[in-house]
């Protein structure tokens, strides 16, 4: 959730408050928009470190 809250606050410009509404009101789409996202950064960083071992 700590992850969450500092990219709803640092990325995406929320206020603490804000970040705190909008995990209230739409956490569970919220959060799995998060996860893919994170998952799609991994696997981005993963396809980097295999285009420079080739």
């Amino acid at each position: 959730n700590l992850k969450f809250i500092y990219h709803l606050v640092k990325e995406r410009g929320f206020t603490l408050e804000g970040a705190k509404i909008h995990l209230k009101e739409e956490k569970k789409e919220a959060l799995s928009n998060f996860e893919i996202i994170n998952k799609l950064e991994d696997i981005k960083e993963q396809l980097l470190k295999i285009k420079e071992h080739l």
